[in-house]
């Protein structure tokens, strides 16, 4: 039995049993909560929402362990479209680099991509592109450096594609990689609530700080206005992530999840689901 959410993420029984306490999520339970994200705060959106993209797991995966020659690297941005993005977050796991390695830990990693104006979704990867682009990477980790690695790989594979489709200079070196403060989980399950957490927030942040493009002086008035905007809005992030109760956050965003994929529960874990979202 499985149930669909949001048209394309199909979420199976042994996929909705990850979302009790103390279950590690799989990558469909991470794209289920990209995915809800993704409808709250970007459905039908446009300009300033329209730039930003939670990447579906399986996507990342891909990119990484199957995109081995230029031409396959480029195929992927028909799913990521990198020219028409200004945040990209992506949920990175520590077995992102062979299909040997055993998954154990969730990070978040933000791809900000900075300029004067948005560009038409699905701008080609020529001069019409616009000029290159200013580009930056930042860690959250849950659990200290544990995923330093491989965040360190997706940023490597993520840069060769920003090349590709000319949102950077042939050649560049990758973009800065940045170490964030982040909240720190306090057991070994719920790194990937975390990301999930995280990566709701930074959107957020984004799309309350954001500015749409324009040109001329307006353009470099906007962009420095945007700039103070995203150094208060980082700030404002360091400090919610220790003035929060994050361990409750993640019991919530736990059972937030679980009331979509309803069906697919335990009649009891069901009950309890629905009792506590009434309680509320």
């Amino acid at each position: 039995m499985s149930v669909v959410f949001g048209g394309d993420v199909v979420v199976y029984a042994r996929d909705a049993a990850l979302l009790r306490t103390g279950e590690w999520l799989n990558d469909t339970c991470i794209n289920l909560g990209f995915k809800r994200a993704e409808l709250e705060l970007l459905c039908g959106a446009h300009g300033e929402a329209a730039a930003v993209l939670f990447v579906d797991p399986a996507v990342l995966a891909c990119l990484m362990l199957q995109c081995e020659d230029d031409d396959e690297v480029l195929d992927m941005d028909g799913a990521l479209r990198l020219t028409a993005r200004r945040r990209v977050l992506f949920a990175v796991n520590n077995a992102c680099g062979s299909f040997d390695d055993v998954c154990t830990h969730w990070s978040l990693l933000e791809l900000r991509l900075d300029d004067d104006e948005v560009r038409p979704d699905g701008a080609a990867a020529t001069a019409a592109a616009g000029p290159p682009r200013a580009a930056s990477f930042h860690a959250y980790d849950s659990c200290g450096a544990s995923n330093a690695r491989a965040a360190c790989a997706v940023a490597a594979q993520v840069t060769r594609l920003l090349r590709l489709t000319g949102v950077l200079p042939a050649g560049s070196p990758r973009p800065p990689l940045i170490t964030e403060p982040a909240p720190q989980q306090r057991n070994g399950s719920d790194c990937g609530v975390y990301a999930l957490l995280l990566a709701e927030r930074l959107a957020r942040q984004f799309l309350l700080g954001g500015s749409g493009g324009s040109s001329g002086r307006q353009q470099q008035q906007q962009q420095q206005q945007q700039q103070q905007q995203q150094q208060q809005a980082a700030a404002a992030l360091v400090v919610s992530t220790a003035a929060d109760d994050w361990p409750a956050l993640a019991a919530a965003k736990r059972d937030q999840l679980m009331s979509l994929v309803q069906p697919l529960l335990p009649k009891d874990t069901a009950d309890k689901v629905t009792t506590e979202a009434g309680s509320q």
